[in-house]
């Protein structure tokens, strides 16, 4: 596990969230009926609730006094998440995490497993702000890649945490991922 990977897809995610204004919160996603506000909540959630299910001794990050961006809250949550990991002295280790539809995963599935999450999520934060996505390192890609075309088919469709695949060509590596997690790069079409 590359945790320096890891803090760049979610600073890339945090340099986005910085620049959504309130009037930004409840546009729609690609994330069929989440908006802006409820895939940052979401990406907060996950941070958390992955620190607390590879490490439950890590103590959560306190909760900041005062009005705090969104970007400090959302960071505070994946420096956490990141924590855990990095306390994983062997990635390789038998351990396994109990990880929700997933079932038990090992470090090494979860670390993959949220990298491609923020890295996704990232795009459809910049796709609903109008933003541009720069394009992650071969690193990053290999990694979501790899996660996505590992998935099983029984985590895909309705109600399930990955979209069917989406029928396009694709011509590059990003359009791969997109594809491959249930997402149309024209959206909105």
């Amino acid at each position: 596990m590359d945790i320096a990977l890891m803090k760049t897809v979610t600073e890339e995610f945090a340099a986005h969230l910085s620049e959504v204004t309130c009037g930004e919160l409840a546009a729609a996603t690609p994330c069929a009926l989440w908006s802006v506000e409820d895939l940052f909540r979401h990406a907060v959630e996950e941070n958390l609730a992955l620190g607390r299910a590879v490490d439950p001794q890590l103590p959560p990050p306190p909760p900041r006094e005062g009005r705090v961006p969104r970007e400090l809250t959302f960071r505070d949550s994946a420096r956490y998440a990141m924590d855990a990991l990095a306390r994983i002295v062997d990635p390789v280790d038998a351990r396994r995490v109990p990880w929700k539809a997933f079932g038990d995963l090992s470090p090494r599935e979860l670390f993959d497993l949220h990298l491609t999450d923020t890295l996704l999520h990232t795009w459809d934060l910049a796709k609903a702000t109008g933003f541009d996505l720069d394009k992650p390192s071969i690193d990053v890609l290999e990694v979501a890649l790899g996660c996505l075309r590992r998935l099983p088919p029984q985590l895909r469709g309705s109600g399930r945490p990955f979209a069917p695949i989406v029928d396009f060509p694709v011509g590059s590596e990003m359009e791969e991922l997109l594809a491959l997690s249930g997402r149309d790069p024209a959206w909105p079409a």
